[in-house]
């Protein structure tokens, strides 16, 4: 019974460790050949289930109508009614082909901007494109939407486990560089962005960082009631909120590069000298220590505690 206890606690280790890296390598083979599937086409769908059978129906008799009060007999009007409707959908067609075709080229153009300019930030490479060692496929399934707009979601599969991640991006479809490109973000940010738990020295301390966490208000609290709880938090675990510099560094480091994102409107919490509660974001990026008996309301509060 020991044995098989201790086996199976071999085998849970190693399908957590498996399933938390998905990428698994410092350099990450793709494969260059990305397929591509045409999905729902969502204006379609749109025009024809907006309007009930009866609805649609009617909008048939009002054209044959038509048609005939201009000279063209009840079963000739029908056929000509049908025949644009026909006409219709195959200049759709014809409009989409190539679409999938586009995306998988500007997802790739997409990785390639975004490595040379990590590499110009001294950021090493890791995604790499390879028709031999490929470790990773990549699937583009996308499809039309209403307004002349387009949606797409890459699949990435990881081939020696199985395990796959999915990301998703819309946009108009005179934009496909746009979709591409956000697509190629997401799949690059999913490989770059700094991890946790996460060690860094921040200046003469090294600390260990456990995560990012939120508190979010449901109605109005005070700025420094905020920053009590989440202090306490922290305290809790035997840990502690940053400082208004260590915060600093973090940003300064960047996302990519071991740091946090400071994000345009997110709101990160910091105690100085073990005092003083800052309130820092990119509009205060020195922090905010004046003001913080103001009543936010239902105000999320990013925060991570460091040991």
């Amino acid at each position: 019974m020991k044995k098989t206890l201790i086996f199976l606690m071999s085998i849970t280790a190693f399908s957590n460790t498996f399933a938390n890296s998905f990428w698994g390598r410092s350099s990450i083979p793709l494969n260059p050949r990305i397929t591509y599937q045409q999905g729902l086409d969502m204006a379609e769908f749109q025009e024809n289930f907006s309007q009930t059978t009866s609805e649609l129906r009617n909008a048939y008799v009002r054209e044959a109508i038509s048609l005939m009060e201009a000279g063209a007999l009840g079963m000739e009007a029908m056929e000509m009614v049908l025949k644009f409707d026909d006409r219709v959908y195959d200049r759709r067609q014809v409009a989409k082909k190539g679409m999938g075709e586009t995306i998988a080229n500007y997802v790739r153009n997409g990785i390639e901007l975004l490595n040379e300019a990590y590499e110009n930030e001294g950021g090493t490479r890791k995604l790499d494109w390879s028709s031999y060692e490929s470790k990773f496929d990549m699937h583009v399934l996308w499809g039309v939407r209403p307004g002349a707009g387009v949606y797409a979601v890459l699949r990435v599969i990881n081939k020696e486990t199985g395990i796959s991640r999915s990301y998703a991006a819309r946009g108009s479809a005179l934009q496909m560089n746009v979709v591409g490109y956000a697509l190629a973000s997401q799949l690059f940010n999913s490989v770059h962005r700094t991890t946790f738990p996460l060690k860094a020295t921040l200046g003469r301390e090294t600390v260990t960082i456990s995560g990012i966490r939120t508190f979010q208000t449901a109605g109005n609290v005070q700025y420094r009631t905020m920053l009590k709880q989440v202090s306490k938090y922290c305290e809790a675990k035997g840990e502690r909120l940053p400082s208004t510099s260590e915060l600093t560094s973090l940003f300064a480091r960047g996302l990519y590069h071991g740091g946090l994102s400071m994000g345009l409107k997110t709101e990160w919490a910091a105690k100085n000298y073990g005092y003083e509660y800052n309130v820092v974001s990119s509009q205060w990026p020195s922090g905010l220590s004046m003001a913080l008996e103001n009543y936010p309301y239902s105000r999320t509060l990013t925060y991570i505690c460091v040991k």
